[in-house]
This record gives C-alpha cells, sequence and structure tokens, in this order.
C-alpha cells in the first residue's frame, strides 16, 4: 500500500477536529468548562441526537453509525453506541469532548468507563485520551490500541492513565471503533490519581525509544510497530512514499525499516518519506546525545537517504537544535553504512523527534539504531538551518497571505501562507501545516526542511508572486486568490 499523508492521518483527524472545536456536522465544542461534562450521558441531547456537550469523531461518510440509546445501558438510563460498517477499510467512527488542562496540570488523571461488544473486527473498540501543549503539540496519548476490545463481550470498566504536563494548554476524551460490530459505552469518569498507579502511555510516546532494530514487527497501517504514531511531527509516512518492515534486507537480526518512492514521475522538493518516533527528553536534558544507525541506498537520485534527529523547546515547539544529514546524506546505490548525528539537548528541551528520511526517488533501508549520552569530546553535526530570525514588524505578514501556485518541475503546487500573531505559517496542497521564518523582511525557511520563501512585490507594492528556494534551484510562483 503506497502511504500518504492523508491516509495515515485519518486516525488523528479526531483528535485535530475536537481541539480545533468543531465537528463534522455539530457546534463548536466549547473549552470552558472546568471538567469534562455528561460523562454518563444521562444529561439531554445535544446536536445530531448526541448527548450534550459530545461531538462526532471520525470523516463523514465512512460508514460508522452513531446514536444514544436506551435500551441497553451500564448505568443509569442511557449509553452511546457506535456501529462500524462492514467494510470499513482504515476509517473509524466515535464520539468525544475536549476539555482544558488547567485543572490537571501537574497532576496524574485515569479515565475510565465501561465498554459492551457485540462481534468486532479490525481494529477494535477502546477508549482515548489525549493531552496537548503548544501549538497543538502531544505530550501524552493513548487510545488502547495495544488492548483494543474484539469479538463479543459484556460491560467491563477499561482504563487510561496519562501525566499531564505543567505546559499543557488542552485534552480530548472519548470511545472509538475502528472495525466492523458494534460498541455500546457508558459510565465514563475522569479523575486525578497518585504517583502509585501506574500509566498506560504508550512506552513509544514516553520517555524511551523503542523498536531501533524493527524486530518488533508491525503496528497500525502496516507501518514498523512503535513508528505508527500519527500524532507527531512529521508523521511516519510520506505523500508517494511507502513505509514498511523488510524482512529481505538488514542490517542485522531479521528485519529492517524500508523508505521508497512508489508514485510515478518526481516527487516535488516539498515532498520526503520518514520514519518518525518521539520521546520526553527527561533523561537527556543538559546532556549531548548521538543518534546512529546504519542506512543502505539504492537508487536514490533528486534527493538523498539518511538519518534526522530534532530537539523540540517551548515557545510553540521552536527547534533548539536539528539535522537531517542534508550535507552528508547517501545518493545513487550504496551499501550499509554507519551514519550518526549528535545534538546538545538543552535544558528547555520538551520533546525530541528522531528517524530516518528519504528526498526524491529510490528506497532506502535503515536498521540497528542506536541513542546514547557522550561527552563533550564528541563533536556536534547540528547544522545551521536555513538562516537566523530576522526581527520584522508582525504587521507585514498580512501582505504575504494567500494562496500561490508554484511551477516546481513542469507542475502547478499550491502553497497557502497563513498569519496565526506573529507567525507565518505555510500548508503545501495535501501536507501539514508549518511554520516559516523570518530571514529577512520578505524571505523565510522552514526549520524542518532545507528551503525557503521570497516574497516580490509588484509596481504597485503588492505581493503578487513567491519564489521557493530548494536543492540550489529557484521555482516561480505567483497569487491565485
Amino acid at each position: 500500500m503506497i502511504v500518504t499523508r492523508k491516509t495515515l492521518c485519518r486516525m488523528s483527524v479526531w483528535i485535530l477536529t475536537v481541539l480545533a472545536g468543531a465537528a463534522a456536522g455539530a457546534a463548536p465544542q466549547a473549552l470552558g468548562h472546568p471538567a469534562p461534562t455528561n460523562l454518563d450521558f444521562e444529561g439531554e441531547l445535544g446536536a445530531a441526537d448526541l448527548p450534550s456537550g459530545w461531538v462526532r469523531w471520525g470523516k463523514p461518510g465512512s460508514g460508522y453509525s452513531l446514536a444514544a440509546v436506551t435500551r441497553v445501558a451500564h448505568g443509569g438510563q442511557r449509553s452511546v453506541w457506535i456501529a462500524g460498517p462492514d467494510d470499513p477499510g482504515d476509517a473509524f467512527g466515535g464520539l468525544g469532548q475536549a476539555f482544558p488542562a488547567e485543572p490537571y496540570r501537574g497532576k496524574r488523571v485515569r479515565f475510565s468507563g465501561y465498554l459492551r461488544t457485540s462481534r468486532v473486527t479490525g481494529g477494535g473498540a477502546g477508549l482515548c485520551l489525549r493531552i496537548n501543549g503548544p501549538e497543538k503539540r502531544v505530550l501524552a496519548f493513548d487510545n488502547m490500541r495495544d488492548r483494543r476490545v474484539l469479538g463479543t463481550t459484556e460491560w467491563t470498566r477499561h482504563e487510561i492513565v496519562l501525566d499531564v504536563p505543567e505546559q499543557a494548554t488542552a485534552g480530548a476524551l472519548g470511545a472509538l471503533l475502528a472495525g466492523s460490530g458494534s460498541v455500546w459505552v457508558d459510565d465514563l469518569e475522569l479523575e486525578v490519581v497518585d504517583a502509585g498507579t501506574a500509566t498506560t502511555e504508550s512506552v513509544a510516546r514516553g520517555h524511551a525509544a523503542v523498536n531501533l532494530d524493527f524486530e518488533d514487527g508491525t503496528g497500525s497501517g502496516d507501518l514498523p510497530r512503535h513508528w505508527d504514531d500519527q500524532h507527531v511531527a512529521p508523521p511516519t509516512g510520506g505523500d508517494g512514499y511507502q513505509v514498511r518492515v523488510d524482512t529481505r534486507r538488514k542490517h542485522g537480526g531479521e528485519a529492517s525499516g524500508r523508505i521508497e518512492w512508489k508514485a510515478s514521475g518526481k516527487p516535488s522538493p516539498q515532498q520526503f518519506g520518514t520514519l518518525t518516533q518521539m520521546m520526553l527528553p527527561d533523561a537527556y536534558r543538559g546532556k549531548r546525545l548521538r543518534l546512529s544507525g546504519h542506512v543502505r541506498a539504492n537508487r536514490v537520485a533528486n534527493g538523498y537517504a539518511g538519518l534526522w534527529m530534532r530537539v523540540d523547546g517551548p515557545r510553540g515547539g521552536a527547534h533548539l537544535a536539528f539535522d537531517n544529514m542534508k550535507d552528508r546524506g547517501l545518493t545513487g546505490t550504496r551499501r550499509w553504512r554507519s551514519c550518526e548525528i549528535v545534538l546538545d539537548v538543552a535544558q528547555e528541551a520538551t520533546a525530541i523527534a528522531f528517524g530516518a528520511l528519504l528526498t526524491g526517488t529510490g528506497r532506502m533501508w535503515v536498521d540497528d539504531l542506536k541513542l546514547e549520552v557522550v561527552d563533550d569530546s564528541v563533536p556536534t553535526t547540528e547544522q545551521a538551518l536555513a538562516g537566523e530570525e530576522f526581527p520584522i514588524d508582525p504587521e507585514i505578514l498580512d501582505d504575504y497571505v494567500g494562496t500561490f501556485r508554484v511551477a516546481v518541475q513542469g507542475a502547478g503546487v499550491l502553497f497557502e501562507f497563513r498569519r496565526k500573531g506573529d507567525k507565518l505559517l505555510v500548508v503545501q496542497q495535501g501536507a501539514p501545516e508549518f511554520r516559516i521564518y523570518p530571514e529577512s523582511e520578505t524571505t523565510f525557511f522552514y526549520k524542518v526542511v532545507d528551503a525557503k520563501f521570497t516574497f516580490v512585490r509588484n509596481n504597485q507594492g503588492e505581493v503578487d508572486r513567491v519564489t521557493l528556494h530548494q536543492f540550489g534551484q529557484e521555482f516561480p510562483g505567483r497569487r491565485v486568490d
């Protein structure tokens, strides 16, 4: 299967929708409540005959049914019923609500509830809890992916336990079904617990990196297990790229991770395939960290293959350190080669993301990754970002807001530029939103890829053109809105 960002991110659509405060066919979800409401579903019905305070999760038209029912309940008079179609594909359905994080900061919380199932197949049924930080960064997450309910079961209590960091800004909770069959949900509860209650958060989103040798098989979407979390940035995958476990080509053990360009033609300069894990930096703050591993390339052209690592900080997730081997990546066909990245992890770091990437065409393999603390005698490999931030008047950003069509390798690629306060954001069609940073009053650079944009004014002083700079080339574009 070709893994695209659109396909891989479907399971994250629900949380982005909830935290944005809206859901398909529903009014925006208010974030002003001190705690989640109507967890037993006994309150009056709201929009779409759902219990008040709740919204629908999932893509409209995916075939899932959702309703408040009175004929089956664990306690009280009502529960919520979710039913899946005979052929759900990779879609899912569910219900959820958002809540502010302030009452729970610095505490451990338990989200529990009762589920009853009938003939559930596929991905199964479960509860979901997510804690977000600035810029909707995921700080903690558990959707019971490793312990979903299948088959036919009577009312059974399930729970999720997560820590809510001090920098948390919002949370979302609910229940979902990813497959066929039916699930009933009732008597949910969110409570603070003491440190003696163990968290259930996936270790892949916790303090340790896991499955660095790709020996743990596959997870969701046929991606390598623990590399399949679609709530990280960038998520594993990439438009036109296929990511999978490969048991034929490996450096050690029985498997490796593989990224391959599968679409026709050549990718645009903004496209890339990646394997991504993200972890908390607690064990590495104030230390020097080395990511090493073995990379192999086959017919890599118009780009390169390599490792990457990024240290994120506060203030909206600003990148504190970054290296993606753009100056020393593998090209052409190469046998297994040892690669490494060394970065300093600042005390104010909030997350560490790392993995492998392929830009351009061809295929690559990665295996036997390792993260270790090194002393100061080991030099860092940190790359200078595309430029240093230049102080500008934020009002200038209004001139750059709009949609531009950029001519990239004979195709017109749309880029939409948006202003958010003193930040300029860009969205390429079919790709996630990224912030770009001022190098001058007219040129802005990415911190996630080696690329930048220059805005051009016409004789009337209006910004009607833009130039994309990447791979030593310039790609012109014009405003279309």
